[in-house]
């Protein structure tokens, strides 16, 4: 195989890296799983060089590349389970978040038009049992008007925006 194995090296090292680089699944591997990403460049250089030495040869560079991998890999997945349990151990812990000030004032304005709309309905419950019904559809549609800026709010929560 001589140099087409070099070549096919070349070929391997820059695909994954090209993998590595511009693919989620890459990026992600890359940066949380990088032990990942070596077992899987030495796993194919192994099978390049397959080609390029005789079985006899291959075989205890293939051993001395797994045994000096498997400590490395342990430490990985060793370091990984200590990160998940630390993470594990943090959930309910942790105080709850502090909501963004657009939030919050949302929330308060909500809490400022909710009884305009209870006493507006009160106004128009007793319009109602006057028969007074020109009052009553003035109060409804105020009543309207409230509910709805409610739900602009609402979405201004949803989204994280403000408009006072």
């Amino acid at each position: 195989m001589g140099s087409l194995g070099y070549i096919l090296a070349l070929f391997w090292g820059f695909s994954v890296a090209v993998a590595l680089q511009f693919t989620a699944l890459g990026r992600f591997l890359a940066e949380k799983r990088t032990w990942v990403t070596a077992v899987g460049g030495v796993g194919g250089d192994l099978a390049i060089m397959v080609g390029m030495v005789s079985w006899e040869s291959w075989w205890p560079m293939a051993g001395v590349v797994l045994a000096s991998s498997a400590g490395v890999i342990f430490r990985s997945l060793w370091n990984e389970l200590a990160e998940a349990r630390a993470e594990a151990e943090q959930v309910g812990k942790a105080d709850k978040p502090r909501l963004p000030n657009k939030v919050l004032w949302n929330v308060q304005d909500v809490e400022a038009i909710c009884p305009r709309v209870q006493e507006r309905l009160r106004h128009a419950e007793e319009f109602a049992r006057q028969k007074d019904e020109a009052r009553l559809i003035a109060e409804l549609a105020q009543v309207g008007r409230e509910v709805e800026r409610v739900l602009r709010k609402a979405r201004d929560i949803r989204y994280g925006e403000y408009c006072p």
